[in-house]
């Protein structure tokens, strides 16, 4: 199965420890068989993450080989930023048909990109954020993991 990654798994991914492990068994993304998929936001977050923690040619070299395992949704199409739209909204309970039944709900702006494209692409996401849950399963099919 495919999945959407948030960039916390690329990250775990990179890191290589226990949490890598856990997601590997349970959910395999890198299969052969499926390509993940990630946002262009997701790109900007974790190529930033790696500068800021001053990332060395190892773990560099396998973000980029990760990251050439993924197919990259762009933010150029009208039905990933009418989703992007229809989640807001639903965080701010101002959507005229949908609602998570409770007070606003804040989340990033990066967060709510690659939600929108959990949603277009038809996949679940991968996530060890909590911030996603109240959307699963009004808008997402959400997978959320504690690491370990």
């Amino acid at each position: 199965m495919s999945y959407v990654l948030d960039t916390n798994v690329l990250l775990y991914y990179v890191r290589d420890g226990e949490t890598r492990n856990y997601i590997a068994k349970e959910y395999d993304p890198f299969s052969q068989e499926d390509q993940p998929v990630i946002s262009i936001v997701t790109l900007g977050e974790i190529y930033v993450l790696a500068a800021k923690n001053g990332w060395g040619q190892t773990r560099l070299a396998k973000l980029d080989k990760l990251i050439t395992q993924c197919q990259v949704v762009e933010i150029n199409n009208n039905a990933l930023v009418s989703m992007y739209i229809e989640i807001e909204h639903l965080n701010l309970n101002i959507h005229p048909s949908l609602s998570h039944g409770a007070t606003d709900k804040q989340m990033g702006k990066n967060d709510i990109w690659i939600a929108a494209t959990a949603a277009v692409s038809k996949l679940p996401l991968i996530t060890s954020d909590a911030g996603f849950k109240h959307l699963d399963p009004i808008i997402i099919n959400l997978n959320l993991y504690v690491v370990k």
